[in-house]
Parts: C-alpha cells; structure tokens; sequence
C-alpha cells in the first residue's frame, strides 16, 4: 500500500478511555485519525457466530469479518484485539484476501476453537500493556514432548 491508497479521517470526540484515565472524562476532546481507502475493494464478510466472552459489555464488536479478491496476497489473518486495534482494521482488509478480528473482553486468549475452526496463515494478537497480564493467564498451547 502507498500514501495515495488512502486518506486520513479526522474525528473529535469528548470521551473514551485516555480521558477516562485521566480523569477527564467530558472535558477534554481527543482527536483520532482513521484510514479511508475510497477504492477499497474490502467486503463484510459473513460471520462464523463465534459466542462473545460472557460479560463482554459490546457483543456486537465481537467478530469482525471482511474478505477482499484483490487483496495483494492471499492470506488469511486472525487477530485478537481491542478497541485500539480498531484503527488497523482498514490496513489489513486491504492486505489480505481474508481477514478475521476478534475482540474478545481483553482476555487476549488463544481461542482455540476459533483458530482450529477459521486455520488463518497468520495469527496476531494486539494487547493493551495494562492487561498484558490476561494474556499470561493462558495455559501454553504447544504440549511438550
């Protein structure tokens, strides 16, 4: 991808969890850049319905799933994310042929199930630093001999 592939989107907002941390929560604004690809060719794709983290307070942001033919590899990807990982959302739809997100509560888990089920080529997980601890809280995956 290129700089003319895209253009930065500008919003404002008074709330969200960096004034929460601070305190400031509606008097303050943040603002956040997003990528816009105007010739995307990234389509929604269908959803596995993968059940949400019980508790998970945004049922809806759960799975994400797009697919893109024109994508410049084939790939399929799986990324464990958060809410930041909102932003790359854009960049890897028009990466990959194929690419899945699941934002699972900030439990950062292996999701077994879901790997076994979508067998992605690549796997990436995007953590918050304050909840890298959930991602130790696992068991390993890899039985040892």
């Amino acid at each position: 991808l290129s700089e003319k592939d895209f253009q930065w989107k500008e919003t404002t907002s008074n709330g969200g969890n960096l004034l929460n941390f601070i305190g400031k929560h509606g008097e303050l604004t943040e603002t956040f850049y997003q990528a816009n690809f105007p010739k995307s060719e990234a389509k929604k794709g269908k959803g596995f319905n993968f059940k949400p983290t019980p508790g998970f307070p945004y049922p809806w942001d759960y799975e994400i799933h797009y697919t893109n033919e024109k994508a410049l590899n084939k790939k399929k990807v799986l990324i464990i994310r958060d809410s930041f990982g909102e932003f790359i959302i854009p960049f890897f739809n028009e990466t990959f042929s194929e690419t899945l997100y699941i934002f699972d509560g900030w439990k950062y888990g292996v999701n077994k199930e879901i790997i076994e089920s979508y067998n992605p080529d690549i796997i990436l997980f995007l953590t918050l630093e304050s909840f890298i601890d959930n991602v130790l809280e696992h068991p390993p995956i890899i039985d040892k001999e």
